[in-house]
């Protein structure tokens, strides 16, 4: 589970002009940096999105999910006429593992507790 950082701040601020410009860096970023057959993305709600990793142990997962951290918390957004920073990119992200005998929401919660763990140490960090 990954949660841009402040999304909802950057989106009450400058609306969707610049709040679909994240939401599409951090889809091509994830597109180039964790998709494969066996990896799926989706929004999940909000400014969090799912990223599924078959058959990958949370040990396999943590470090393209800090790849793509590392990468998505060097992103900004500019103004296109004056070149200013408009938005620099905060991610934090959760690994966890969906157990053949959980369910569903089990999973989610345990992802949404740790994800709300990562932002409230700040963000720009990946648990598990």
């Amino acid at each position: 589970m990954i949660d841009i950082v402040h999304f909802k701040g950057v989106y009450d601020k400058y609306g969707n002009v610049i709040g679909d410009p994240v939401i599409r860096g951090l889809a091509n970023l994830l597109r180039r940096g964790v998709l494969d057959r066996e990896r799926r993305v989706a929004r999940f709600v909000g400014e969090q999105v799912a990223v599924l990793l078959s058959g990958t142990s949370v040990g396999e997962a943590v470090q393209p999910a800090d790849v793509v951290r590392r990468h998505a918390n060097t992103m900004e957004i500019r103004d296109r006429r004056t070149q200013q920073v408009m938005v620099r990119m905060t991610i934090a992200a959760r690994v966890a593992t969906l157990h053949g005998d959980d369910h569903l929401e089990a999973w989610i919660a345990r992802a949404n507790e740790a994800l709300c763990r990562s932002k409230l140490n700040g963000g720009k960090r990946v648990s598990q």
